[in-house]
């Protein structure tokens, strides 16, 4: 089964819970968030405005859903460790 996901630049205007509300009643199964979600000016974003924001983009399905969160959180994983240490 595919998933789709879009993103919310598309109800530019629009509360984020409708947006979202939105989003899932006509079918879409992830959400993109711009970043005018969080500021009015994307330069204006911090490190802290990102806290508990995640994306994972998966580009090639074939290795399967398991397989695809199970390197998806590995790699995160590395990353922030790489981050934090740094």
């Amino acid at each position: 089964m595919m998933k789709f996901a879009i993103c919310n630049e598309t109800y530019q205007g629009w509360s984020f819970a409708d947006t979202c509300a939105s989003i899932a009643a006509t079918g879409y199964s992830g959400i993109e968030v711009a970043p005018f979600t969080l500021k009015d000016d994307p330069r204006d974003l911090t490190a802290a405005d990102y806290d508990r924001w995640v994306s994972v983009e998966v580009f090639d399905d074939a290795p399967g859903a398991e397989t695809i969160a199970r390197e998806s959180l590995k790699n995160l994983k590395t990353y922030f460790k790489i981050r934090n240490d740094a």
